[in-house]
């Protein structure tokens, strides 16, 4: 893996280095770097993402910088799904604390009516046996 050696250098780090980020001994690392081994899919995914180029990049000799560099695009926004994907949990963490609190201090469930869009068309309370919903003429009593 030619390309694999070159980036190690240019970011100042060992092989010890990248044996301890990737937790294999560093003897099968320098295998791994010299082509004396395959790496395997975890491997090469992680050392693509430390290192943000394509596995194609760490394992073939011949791309051209020109598809390199939309790999690296690709990198992007892979980067930025994953964040995506970290605030859309968070976000569901946190609307079951809110939930919960709403359970806690008002003995009540909130529901929200979703329209198409997935934007909340309106929220409806349960609360003591009483339906109410924002419209202040549409409170129902049980």
């Amino acid at each position: 893996m030619k390309h694999l050696k070159e980036l190690r250098k240019a970011n100042n780090l060992k092989q010890k280095d990248l044996a301890n980020y990737l937790n294999i001994p560093q003897a099968t690392y320098c295998r791994i770097e010299n082509s004396k081994f395959e790496a395997d899919y975890n491997v090469l995914l992680k050392l693509s993402k430390k290192f943000n180029v394509s596995i194609n990049y760490l394992i073939d000799d011949d791309l051209s910088e020109e598809n390199n560099q939309y790999t690296k695009n690709e990198f992007q926004q892979i980067k930025e799904i994953e964040q995506l994907q970290i605030l859309s949990k968070e976000i569901k963490r946190i609307d079951k604390q809110v939930d919960n609190l709403i359970k806690e201090k008002f003995n009540s469930k909130i529901i929200g009516i979703y329209n198409n869009n997935g934007t909340i068309n309106q929220n409806i309370m349960i609360s003591n046996n009483t339906l109410e919903t924002d419209d202040e003429d549409k409170k129902i009593n049980n």
